[in-house]
């Protein structure tokens, strides 16, 4: 089974088409702290996550569809495998999946022709070949009529790669994934929100520590973060995730550590460094019910 460093390589350097290399990346995780090593899955656009993804709303998805299927047109004992199936399917389409089904799909994108993968009946596969650089502007053009039947969560990534070509122009999609977002803290506690420094720094920076946080810690600091339309990426930090983030920034030189980030982000080291003072400065107030939510807007 190929490694995640080698289908991340593949989907970011072999197959990505090269106007949105530097701009896409991929992202998936398990946490080995969780029963089974359930983990998330997310396809990033200049660091914010257009489409994102965890174990847990997936088979929240799964069992409620199966539940559904199983006490109407499925009830049958014979019928229990075509259940789980449909249900599979269904929650795939409602954009929810973890790590292993974006695996599962990379495994069906990789061992099969671009023509089956830009029909194929997996979403996600459908998303890697919209991006793959053997998909050319003629056939690009060519497939806008059938985008209107697309999947709005699949069509998206579309408009991106249109708009990465030149032949659609910039809308709130592309707008809404530049990296010159405000980022913001806030100390809650007891219903009250007081608004903390974001330390001067765009939200690129806290998504690279995010990241950090999420590949070396194993810390899934946005899972439990109250996401809403208006934020493009949050978390929260409360309790023993926050105790933990603290504990680890306590133990790291963090010029160091930034200028461990700093390149795969193409940062520099210096606004990396000042992201990780100002985040182990807020964490320090985080004590009993307090917790500290970040948002970037």
């Amino acid at each position: 089974m190929p490694t995640w460093s080698g289908i991340r390589n593949k989907l970011e350097n072999d197959y990505l088409c090269p106007a949105l290399r530097g701009h896409i990346q991929y992202f998936a995780t398990s946490y080995s702290k969780s029963a089974d090593h359930e983990g998330r899955a997310a396809i990033r656009m200049d660091g914010v996550e257009v489409l994102r993804s965890n174990y847990y709303t997936y088979f929240e998805n799964v069992w409620t569809k199966f539940h559904h299927l199983r006490s109407t047109t499925l009830k049958d004992c014979d019928s229990a495998k075509e259940a789980i199936n449909q249900a599979h399917a269904f929650a795939l389409e409602q954009g929810t999946f973890d790590q292993k089904v974006f695996y599962e799909a990379f495994g069906i994108f990789d061992n099969q022709s671009i023509e089956k993968s830009l029909v194929s009946e997996n979403p996600l596969v459908r998303i890697f070949a919209l991006l793959d650089r053997r998909l050319g502007k003629r056939r690009l053009l060519a497939l806008e009529e059938s985008m209107e039947r697309e999947l709005p969560w699949v069509r998206a990534f579309y408009v991106i790669r249109m708009q990465a070509e030149g032949l659609m122009e910039a809308n709130n999609i592309q707008e809404g994934t530049t990296m010159s977002q405000i980022a913001s803290f806030y100390l809650l506690k007891d219903g009250q929100r007081q608004e903390l420094s974001g330390g001067d720094c765009s939200g690129a920076v806290y998504m690279a520590i995010w990241d950090w946080c999420e590949s070396e810690l194993d810390l899934d600091v946005r899972f439990p973060a109250p996401q809403t339309e208006d934020t493009l990426d949050c978390a929260l930090l409360e309790g023993e995730l926050a105790a933990d983030l603290l504990s680890a920034l306590r133990e790291r030189n963090l010029p160091e550590l930034a200028a461990e980030i700093a390149p795969d982000w193409d940062l520099p080291a210096e606004t990396i460094q000042s992201g990780l003072e100002t985040l182990r400065s807020h964490l320090e107030l985080v004590q009993g019910n307090t917790s500290l939510l970040y948002e970037m807007t």
